[in-house]
C-alpha cells in the first residue's frame, strides 16, 4: 500500500461530493503517474485555500480515462475510483502548517516562508510514515479531538508592480533587454514584461503576471505574444497552488484545454518562487552580470 498527495479545493471537492464521491480525477499530463497508483493505496487530501489536511480516500480501481463532466473548471480525465475512508469538515482538519516539522514531505524546504511549495503538484507519492502520521490524526480528529490551534501566516505580501519590476532586474542581470508594458504590433494585448537579445528582436521570453486570478486573461496574452513574436518561452506568475492546478486544467493537451497550444511553451511558477529567485540573483548580481555579457 502507498500514500498519495491529492488536493482539492473548496469548489472541486463540493463538486466530487455531489457526483458522488466515488472518482477522483487529474490532468491529462499526469495519466502516466495516475497508472502507478494501485487499489488499496491511500490518497490524503489536502484543502487548497484552507491550508487544511481534511480527508483520506481509498483506491477501489486502476486508472482509467474518462471525460465525463464532474469538475466545471477542468476534465481531470485521468481518473481513479475511490471509496472515502477519514472526511472531515475542512476547517476541522489538520493545519497544514502544524505538520511542517513533522512530515519528511516538507525535509527539503531551506526557508518555511515558502512550506506550501511541496503541495503544487499531484499525484505525489507520501512517504509512508508521513502517511501513517497525517491518517492517523485524521482518524483521532474524526473521534472528538480538537486540532491544534495553529494560524498560518500569509506569505509577505507583494504587489504586480513589484513583480514585475523583480521580473525587469533578473532580465538585465542576466544581459537581456527588458520592456514592461509591451503592446503587442497588433495592440490587441499589453504584456507585463519581455525579455529580448537584441534591441531590433522580437521578444524570446514573454511574462505575465496574475496574482488577481483572471487566469484565462493572462493565459489569452501569453497565447495572442506566442502567435506575433514566436518567443522562446512564455511564464505566467501566478499567486498559489490553486491557481497552478488552474493553469494545468487551462493548458491539458492533447488540445482538451482552451491554451494546449502553448503548453509546451509555458512555465507557471508562483510569485514566492519569483521573489527566492530574485533574492538569490541579487546576492551574486554582479559577478552574474560579467558572466553574461557578450
Amino acid at each position: 500500500m502507498t500514500y498519495w498527495l491529492d488536493i482539492f479545493t473548496p469548489k472541486s471537492w463540493q463538486e466530487f461530493e455531489k457526483a458522488g464521491a466515488t472518482v477522483s480525477g487529474f490532468p491529462e499530463r499526469r495519466w502516466k503517474i495516475v497508472q502507478s497508483i494501485s487499489v488499496g493505496d491511500i490518497l490524503v487530501c489536502y484543502m487548497a485555500e484552507q491550508s487544511r489536511w481534511f480527508a483520506a480516500l481509498e483506491v477501489v480501481s486502476k486508472a482509467f480515462r474518462d471525460e465525463a463532466p464532474i469538475w466545471s473548471d477542468g476534465l481531470y480525465p485521468s481518473r481513479i475510483k475511490v471509496k472515502p475512508l477519514v472526511v472531515l469538515e475542512p476547517s476541522k482538519g489538520i493545519p497544514g502548517k502544524e505538520t511542517l516539522p513533522k512530515l519528511r514531505l516538507f525535509s527539503g524546504l531551506k526557508d518555511a516562508r515558502w512550506w506550501s511549495a511541496p503541495l503544487r503538484t499531484v499525484p505525489r507519492t507520501l512517504d509512508e510514515k508521513d502517511g501513517d502520521f497525517l491518517l492517523n490524526e485524521l482518524k483521532k480528529l474524526v473521534h472528538g479531538a480538537t486540532p491544534p490551534d495553529v494560524s498560518v501566516e500569509p506569505e509577505p505580501r507583494i504587489t504586480h508592480k513589484q513583480l514585475i519590476e523583480m521580473l525587469c532586474d533578473m532580465g538585465k542581470t542576466l544581459g537581456f533587454i527588458t520592456k514592461t508594458e509591451e503592446e503587442t504590433p497588433d495592440r490587441a494585448y499589453r504584456c507585463d514584461v519581455t525579455w529580448r537579445d537584441y534591441e531590433a528582436h522580437s521578444p524570446i521570453k514573454v511574462f505575465e503576471v496574475e496574482l488577481s486570478r483572471n487566469i484565462e486573461h493572462a493565459l489569452s496574452s501569453l497565447l495572442h505574444a506566442s502567435h506575433i513574436w514566436r518567443p522562446d518561452q512564455l511564464y505566467l506568475i501566478i499567486a498559489d497552488e490553486s491557481d497552478s492546478a488552474r493553469v494545468e486544467k487551462l493548458t491539458e493537451r492533447p488540445l482538451r484545454g482552451a491554451f494546449s497550444e502553448i503548453s509546451r511553451k509555458l512555465r507557471a511558477y508562483p510569485w514566492s518562487a519569483v521573489k527566492k529567485l530574485h533574492d538569490g540573483l541579487s546576492m551574486s548580481k554582479d559577478f552574474i552580470a560579467r558572466l553574461a555579457e557578450r
